[in-house]
C-alpha cells in the first residue's frame, strides 16, 4: 500500500483455485492448476471513487480475464458502478465457458452486493438472505 497524489493505492495477490470442468483441465499445465490473481485498487477521495482492476497472471496462453471496477458517488447516497470486462481465449470454448461462468457469477455478486449496501427488504422479496446465510 502507498499513497500517491492523495489517493491510497493497493496491489494484492490472491490464489484461486481452478474450477474448470474435467474436459477443459486438460488443457492446463498441473503447475497452473492455482490461479492467480493480481487486484489492484486506488481510492480518490477527493472525487469520492475507487477504481478496481483484476486480472490473471497465469493461465494467459488458455485465457484472459481482466475486470475493472470503478465506483463513484453520484449524490448523497447514490454510488454509481461501472463495470468492464474483457474475456479472450484462444480457443472458443474456453472462451465461451470463461464468459458463462463469468455471467453467472457477476449475478451472485450483485445479489450480493445489494444486501451488503442496506437494501434488506429487497433481499428478503427476492429471498437471497437464505442464499447467502447458508
Amino acid at each position: 500500500r502507498k499513497i500517491e497524489e492523495g489517493k491510497l493505492c493497493t496491489v494484492r495477490l490472491i490464489v484461486k483455485k481452478q474450477k474448470l470442468p474435467k474436459t477443459l483441465m486438460m488443457f492446463v499445465p498441473s503447475k497452473h492448476r492455482e490461479c492467480y490473481v493480481k487486484e489492484t485498487s486506488i481510492i480518490d477521495p477527493v472525487n469520492q471513487e475507487c477504481i478496481i482492476t483484476a486480472e490473471n497472471l497465469n493461465c494467459r496462453f488458455i485465457s484472459l480475464v481482466k475486470e475493472t471496477l470503478r465506483y463513484r458517488r453520484v449524490k448523497m447516497c447514490e454510488t454509481l458502478l461501472e463495470r468492464t470486462t474483457k474475456i479472450s481465449a484462444k480457443l472458443e470454448t474456453i472462451q465461451n465457458y470463461s464468459y458463462e461462468k463469468y455471467s453467472k457469477n457477476i449475478k451472485t455478486t450483485d445479489k450480493g452486493m445489494m444486501c451488503v449496501l442496506g437494501l434488506l427488504d429487497e433481499c428478503t422479496r427476492q429471498g437471497l438472505n437464505r442464499q447467502i446465510n447458508s
